[in-house]
C-alpha cells in the first residue's frame, strides 16, 4: 500500500467548515450545492486569511469564474440564494476545536502552521457532501509557481486514486487494525473502497471508526 499512501496522503490537511452560509430556501441549498460542485470542487480557488493569526482561523473563499476570481459568499448573495439571517460564527470555535483534535489524533501532527510571508493555495479535492471539505495546502515558495504547484498537486491525487482503484485486490487485510493504521475501506454507503485512516478499534466487537483522507467523512466499518 505504500505505493498509494506516500505523499499522497493529506497529511497537512483541514477540515474547514463553511460558516455563514444560510441558503434561503430548500431549493435555494440544492442550488448553493451545485453551485459549489461545479465552481469549487476540483478547482484552483484562492483563499485569503481574515484574521491571521488568531483561532479559529478564519478564510475567505475566491472562485474561478469568467477568467477572473469572485467571491463565494458573494457570488452567493448575488444570485440572491443567501437568507438575510444567516448563521454567525458562535459555534465555530468549538468545531474547530473538535476537528483540531481530529486531525491530531488521525494524522499524529500539530495543526497547520501557516507562515504570515509564505503564499498558499488551495486545492480542493474531495467530494462535498456536508458543508465539510478537506482542503490540501501545498506551500508554495514563489507566487509564480502557484500554477505549476497545483496542476502537480492534482496530478498526484488522481494517481494515487488510480494506483488504489487498479491495485485493489493486492492490499492484504488487516488482521490487528491499529489507531492511525493507513488503509483501505469498503464504505457501506456506496460499497466503494477508499484510502482511509483509522480513528479507533474495537476489537472485542471486530469493528475499526475511519476517517476518509480524501473525503472527511468517517464510518464504522468491520473487519475479519
Amino acid at each position: 500500500s505504500s505505493d498509494v499512501f506516500g505523499r499522497n496522503v493529506p497529511k497537512q490537511a483541514i477540515k474547514c467548515h463553511i460558516i455563514n452560509i444560510k441558503p434561503r430556501s430548500e431549493e435555494a441549498d440544492k442550488q448553493i450545492r451545485n453551485i459549489i460542485y461545479k465552481q469549487v470542487l476540483d478547482n484552483k480557488c484562492r483563499y485569503f486569511w481574515e484574521n491571521y493569526p488568531q483561532t479559529p482561523m478564519k478564510v475567505s473563499i475566491d472562485i474561478p469564474m469568467d477568467n477572473t476570481y469572485v467571491s463565494l459568499l458573494a457570488y452567493l448573495e448575488s444570485e440572491g440564494l443567501l437568507a438575510t439571517d444567516r448563521n454567525e460564527e458562535s459555534e465555530a470555535l468549538d468545531e474547530y476545536l473538535n476537528i483540531e483534535g481530529i486531525i491530531e489524533r488521525t494524522y499524529g501532527l500539530y495543526p497547520k502552521v501557516f507562515d504570515a510571508n509564505r503564499f498558499y493555495e488551495v486545492v480542493i479535492a474531495f467530494s462535498l457532501t456536508t458543508k465539510y471539505a478537506f482542503f490540501n495546502i501545498p506551500e508554495v515558495q514563489r507566487p509564480q509557481d502557484r500554477d505549476r504547484v497545483i496542476n502537480d498537486e492534482h496530478k498526484n491525487f488522481l494517481s494515487g486514486l488510480d494506483v488504489m482503484h487498479n491495485n485493489i485486490n493486492t492490499f492484504a487485510p488487516l488482521n490487528s487494525p491499529a489507531e492511525g493504521t493507513p488503509c483501505v475501506a469498503c464504505s457501506a454507503e456506496d460499497k466503494s473502497w477508499y484510502r482511509a485512516l483509522i480513528i479507533c478499534v474495537k476489537h472485542t466487537e471486530r469493528k475499526a471508526h475511519v476517517i476518509y483522507v480524501d473525503y472527511g467523512n468517517t464510518e464504522w466499518i468491520n473487519f475479519k
